[in-house]
Formats: structure tokens, sequence, C-alpha cells
């Protein structure tokens, strides 16, 4: 029986009173299984066509290459010239957490296999759309076009048109992030303990 888990709606629920701005966010451990140099190259790509916008990375290094692969992170920075486009906040709290994705507008996912993308629901019942290369359990979570975007080269220009749409376009953000918030009620702590206790009943 496969269960998931659920979002916390006492820290993750979005504050329409606050306003959107151009940020992207990159969440997750500084290690190279989190993929953050593809994010790098899609940030490059884009800014080739759109430059109002700033990308934080939240996460500290991990494992034995991780204060390594930082140090790769940020050589490739300076070489893509990004350094006005992208800040690491190192590892923040839960309410850190929320009150930069009560800002942004977008979530990017670039870890290589997840067990199931949590970050991404949360991202979701926080408003902000995923855009994610991962083509396993994300595709379990994101509908394209509809709560986020999934493609597995972001340099492709159809992921450029989607991020300008959040970007410019606010009836398509509004209604991005509307889907967003409905899709994650599907992912509940209730719905799992529910679930959890029907299993349990089976086998009893």
């Amino acid at each position: 029986k496969q269960i998931t888990p659920g979002v916390d709606r006492e820290v993750f629920s979005p504050n329409p009173s606050i306003k959107r701005e151009n940020i992207f966010l990159s969440i997750g451990r500084i290690q190279p299984q989190k993929g953050q140099v593809e994010t790098l190259k899609f940030l490059s790509n884009f800014r080739k066509i759109e430059s109002d916008f700033m990308c934080y990375f939240i996460g500290g290094p991990s494992g034995k290459s991780g204060n390594e692969y930082l140090d790769q992170l940020k050589k490739s920075i300076t070489e893509l010239n990004l350094e006005s486009h992208v800040e690491f906040l190192g590892s923040l709290s839960q309410s850190k957490i929320k009150d930069l994705m009560n800002r942004s507008k977008l979530l990017i996912h670039t870890s290589q296999f997840e067990t199931f993308g949590l970050i991404a629901i949360e991202g979701n019942s926080m408003g902000v759309p995923v855009l994610t290369s991962n083509r396993g359990s994300l595709l379990e979570i994101i509908e394209q076009d509809v709560n986020g975007y999934v493609s597995e080269n972001l340099l492709d220009r159809n992921v450029n048109n989607f991020v300008q749409n959040l970007i410019h376009d606010p009836k398509k953000f509004n209604e991005i992030m509307k889907n967003c918030i409905s899709s994650s009620k599907n992912y509940d702590w209730k719905n799992t303990v529910k679930e959890i206790q029907k299993a349990y009943q089976i086998v009893k």
C-alpha cells in the first residue's frame, strides 16, 4: 500500500495580502544529486530574454562533496555572470521558507530522484508553481501547465515561455496559483492518517 505524506497547513498556507515578486526558489541540500547546476544553466538561458528576477538557493552543503559542489556552483555563477540574480541563503527555518514562498512566483526542482517530492507540494500549497526536470515521482504531483511544468530539458524555449507568463501575465499567474492551492489539498496529513488507519484495519 502506497501512502503519500501531507502538508502542514498550519505552516504552509498563503497570505493573499502579500505581493508576489519575480522571485524563484531552489530548495534542497547542496549536493550533486539535487542538480542545482541545472538550475544555474536555466537561469543563464532565461536571462537572455528576461533580466528582472532573483533566485534564492535554500539549503546547506550535505555529504562528502557538499562543500566542493557549493564552490563549483559559486564558480559557475561568476562564469555565467549571474551574481546579481542569485543568492545562497543556507538552511532556513520553515517559517522563513514560508515567508519567501509567499513572495515567490516559481519553485525550481532539479533533483535527479526523489522518494516523493514533499517540497513541491509545500510550494503548491503556498500557490507557487513548480518547474521540474524530474520525471519520476514529480509526475504524480505536477500537471503540465496547470500547477507547474515538467521538462527534461530546462533550456527548452517552452520552459522560458511558461516562466515568462508567470512573470508578465498576472491573470495567468493567478490562474496557476489557484490550481496549485487546489491540487495541493489532495496531500493532507488528515488524508494520510485515514489511509494508514484503513491499511491497519485490513491487516488487523
